[in-house]
């Protein structure tokens, strides 16, 4: 259901700020408009708060997936670092050697 719909705007409006039915028709009233029926005002409300829990379900899924990868990745570089202190000053004497019996053209 596109969210465009004056009607979802409307169901937005009243789970949101409104307050239900019974405001809408207050607002309309003091507007000078005709009142929309209880019937219909809670169709229309149901419409949106489906549309409203659909888009938090997907936003929230999105947030626990981010925070997840960023706790992977504090969780990485933090085991990172402990190995390096561990290891001292034997990271520093790694480095690119050749084997005894390597190829005189790698040599």
């Amino acid at each position: 259901m596109p969210c465009f719909a004056v009607n979802t705007k409307l169901g937005t409006a009243m789970i949101d700020s409104l307050g239900g039915p019974d405001r809408v028709n207050n607002v309309l009233a003091a507007l000078n408009l005709k009142p929309i029926s209880q019937k219909n005002l809670k169709m229309i409300e149901r419409r949106a708060g489906n549309f409203v829990e659909s888009i938090a379900k997907s936003s929230m899924s999105k947030a626990a997936k981010d925070s997840f990868e960023l706790e992977m990745e504090d969780v990485g570089n933090e085991e990172s670092k402990k190995a390096q202190e561990e290891m001292g000053e034997e990271i520093d004497g790694l480095g690119v050697s050749l084997f005894h019996d390597a190829s005189p053209s790698v040599k």
